[in-house]
């Protein structure tokens, strides 16, 4: 039992794959994730992946290929490494429920209270009080205006043959622009990067994906969880989307038929 606590998570990977005889090549041609990522989870060597739920992702993923119970090697991860976990709760006020919802930190909840109760207070303290008594309304004099005849109007000239003929519509009058009724979205990927996505809460996309390949879904509302913003380009509706992330770090995107023209160029 005691050697059994002490078998790091890397070592417990890598026996159950090796239990099932299939080569670090297999699972990364499977499961998309690289054969250097999974070979540092095996070896305990997290400093050369990114961390945070990135890490968090990879081992969820690699343990449900190889058939563990993910939320058991999680646990596992965390008790090994509590530094880097609270290192991560530290830098990150905000993190992922299983469901994919945003769960405040108690400490941040407070202190965002505290700061907008005081800037009501001090709004409250320095609005100025004027005189809202109402002012009697005056009556308008009456204004009568002279009835003129009608112009008289002109006999229309009897229509020619050409007349007759119908005219062609005026290119110049706009069409009406009709709302979509789906997204169509368009991810190309110009470098490898991991890529987790939830269309209307359900997980339909989860793994490593590489350069040159694409992910194309329709529906309408998206959350998709990208572990490296700078290698890819997305498309909304076939224009291509802005989004206010950094390169060089994970970002979550929120898309959805209420906010999406946010994300296109105006």
């Amino acid at each position: 039992m005691n050697d059994q606590k002490t078998v790091s998570l890397g070592a417990r990977l890598k026996n159950a794959r090796e239990a099932k005889g299939i080569t670090l090549e297999d699972v990364s041609r499977q499961t998309r994730i690289s054969k250097g990522m999974l070979q540092s989870l095996e070896e305990d060597r997290y400093e050369l992946l990114p961390g945070g739920f990135f890490n968090r992702g990879l081992i969820r993923s690699y343990s449900a290929f190889l058939g563990l119970p993910g939320e058991e090697e999680l646990k596992l991860y965390e008790r090994l490494h509590p530094k880097e976990e609270r290192k991560r709760e530290a830098s990150e006020p905000i993190e992922f429920s299983k469901e994919g919802f945003f769960v405040l930190h108690r400490r941040g909840l407070l202190w965002t209270a505290g700061i907008v109760a005081f800037l009501v207070f001090v709004v409250w303290l320095f609005l100025p009080v004027g005189d809202f008594t109402p002012k009697p309304v005056q009556q308008q004099p009456e204004v009568r205006l002279e009835q003129t005849p009608p112009p008289v109007q002109a006999p229309s000239p009897t229509p020619t043959a050409e007349d007759a003929q119908p005219q062609e519509a005026s290119a110049e009058t706009p069409l009406p622009v009709e709302e979509p009724k789906s997204l169509t979205l368009k991810l190309t990927f110009n470098g490898d990067c991991w890529i987790q996505m939830r269309k209307s809460g359900e997980l339909t996309e989860e793994g490593l994906f590489k350069k040159g390949e694409t992910i194309d879904a329709e529906g309408e509302a998206f959350q998709i969880r990208i572990g490296n913003p700078g290698v890819i380009a997305i498309t909304i509706n076939g224009q291509e989307g802005r989004f206010p992330w950094n390169p060089a770090q994970p970002y979550t995107l929120e898309l959805n038929m209420e906010n999406f023209k946010e994300f296109l160029p105006r």
